[in-house]
């Protein structure tokens, strides 16, 4: 993808013409691209804003879908600066966590402007923690971490929702699952029809059950939209919030860490100690074999088959990540068809 430089420099532009409008209360000496990161379907570029007491960083994001024309582009960056915006003044006053803080809106241009935040995301301290070799204190440090992105759920879902309920077949689950079965290339015929008797065992479960409707993160509430810094949990990537159960952003992250185990150096209980801490962190008392949740587990772990499915063998290194995953997912799915 070719970068708009363009837009890029029109934002710097703009930013620097009326700094007090952005950046109240400091004084703007000037403002310089250093870097221009080109992703599917949006560019980043990193700046550097230097003010009368220090320098700072920001990302300006454009929106350009390679397929979809400017009004896709607009309403994309209009919606997740505004998201971004709800949640960063339902955060305040939380300690621990918050997202990443919004500048500044360009929807004519399909671009907005975010804090620059330092840190690893959780899935590098996932990789990096999380094992059976990490030390007692890194192990000590990331279960904080996991039970902290448990508390930001639960706070999102408590500040952002409605008064109402949805069945299981309002909320479309088990037909989304019914597509991701369709369109799956890890599975065969003969699995996709025990993991298809899966899911409506676990509908008839639930019975007439509903489920409460929350504020959603919008896009993949899953470790790589998360940033621990400073001892700060700070969300990104909210593309927009939509409603729905709460057990759509809970069995997102949930999935990923279940996807640890595809790696050699985790276990079974490393897994599930990271899992009771996220729950923990989320503060509702939700049993880990509570059906709904297990069929949006279902659901992610699905979507999660068709990405790895999906993933590039151009060398013996993409082939083999692409089989390993390939292999987790069929001997997950195939212990869920031998369950109830």
């Amino acid at each position: 993808m070719t970068i708009d430089l363009g837009s890029i420099e029109e934002i710097i532009s703009r930013l620097g013409r009326s700094p007090e409008s952005y950046f109240p209360d400091r004084m703007v000496d000037d403002i310089r691209l250093e870097k221009t990161i080109p992703r599917p379907y949006s560019q980043l570029a990193r700046i550097r804003i230097g003010f009368s007491d220090g320098v700072e960083r920001a990302y300006i994001k454009i929106y350009r879908h390679p397929r979809l024309g400017s009004g896709h582009n607009r309403s994309s960056a209009e919606r997740e600066h505004d998201a971004h915006a709800t949640l960063f003044e339902a955060f305040r006053g939380v300690d621990s966590c918050s997202v990443v803080r919004p500048i500044a809106s360009f929807p004519d241009l399909g671009g907005w402007v975010m804090e620059a935040v330092e840190g690893p995301t959780l899935a590098e301290e996932l990789h990096r923690k999380g094992h059976r070799l990490a030390s007692p204190k890194a192990s000590k440090t990331l279960l904080r971490a996991v039970a902290e992105a448990g508390t930001w759920l639960d706070h999102l879902h408590r500040q952002i929702r409605r008064d109402e309920s949805v069945s299981v077949e309002e909320c479309g689950v088990l037909e989304d699952i019914t597509t991701l079965l369709e369109q799956s290339t890890a599975l065969d015929d003969l699995e996709r029809q025990q993991m298809a008797a899966y899911a409506q065992n676990l509908v008839r479960q639930l019975g007439t059950d509903r489920l409460d409707v929350v504020g959603q993160h919008g896009e993949c509430y899953a470790p790589h939209h998360i940033f621990v810094t400073n001892g700060r949990l700070l969300v990104f990537d909210i593309t927009g919030i939509k409603y729905g159960p709460l057990f759509e952003d809970l069995s997102n992250l949930w999935v990923g860490l279940e996807a640890l185990r595809k790696y050699p150096l985790f276990s079974e209980p490393d897994v599930q100690r990271l899992q009771r801490a996220f729950l923990e962190g989320y503060g509702s008392d939700i049993d880990p074999q509570n059906p709904a949740l297990a069929l949006y587990e279902l659901k992610n772990m699905l979507k999660l088959s068709s990405s790895w499915s999906r993933g590039a063998a151009k060398d013996w290194r993409g082939w083999a990540r692409r089989s390993n995953g390939r292999w987790f997912i069929r001997r997950w799915l195939a212990g869920r068809a031998e369950g109830p």
